[in-house]
């Protein structure tokens, strides 16, 4: 691993990181409905 991808790592797990985001998938991304049984449907954000 070079020293910039280190310095990186090091610095997104480092506290107090905060990690914004979710993602609505069907199981292993394999389906194209994503219709989620504990989200529900995707939508949109625009």
């Amino acid at each position: 691993m070079g020293p910039r991808l280190y310095k990186a790592t090091k610095a997104a797990t480092s506290p107090p990181t905060v990690i914004i985001g979710k993602t609505n998938m069907d199981e292993f991304a394999l389906g194209g409905t994503t219709i989620n049984p504990h989200y529900g449907s995707t939508r949109n954000p625009w």
